[in-house]
């Protein structure tokens, strides 16, 4: 329990609720060619995810692992399983899930992601 209480203190703390950070908010999507879950998640969640609540509050990034990591997202590292969807805002890590079941598990964990981060001020 304390650990919980540890995190939100941290997560409060980096997460200054101003309009700069809500602009630097997004959801990183790492990925990389021949994976099947990476395709499933681009044909069941991609087309609509833009226009989705949580498409509008995290804008989606993707990066391919075989094209090497953009220096920016470094600090992200590693990743060890594809697809790894991690949500950033105010340049520090707010979320991180891995893995792709369905278009509906996905979209809870984003709705759990966006009512931390509403909790939290973000």
């Amino acid at each position: 329990m304390r650990w919980i209480f540890r995190a939100a203190v941290l997560a409060a703390f980096f997460c200054v609720p101003t309009a700069a950070c809500a602009a630097k908010a997004e959801l990183i999507l790492f990925e990389s060619p021949g994976c099947v879950y990476c395709k499933a998640w681009a044909r069941d969640v991609g087309p609509g995810y833009g226009s989705s609540r949580a498409g509008i509050k995290l804008p989606l990034r993707r990066i391919d692992l075989s094209k090497g990591v953009p220096s920016d997202v470094h600090e992200l590292m590693p990743v060890r399983g594809v697809p790894t969807f991690v949500v950033r805002a105010c340049n520090h890590q707010m979320a991180r899930f891995s893995g792709y079941r369905s278009k509906e598990q996905f979209y809870a964990m984003m709705d759990q992601v966006l009512a931390n981060m509403r909790r939290l001020g973000c």
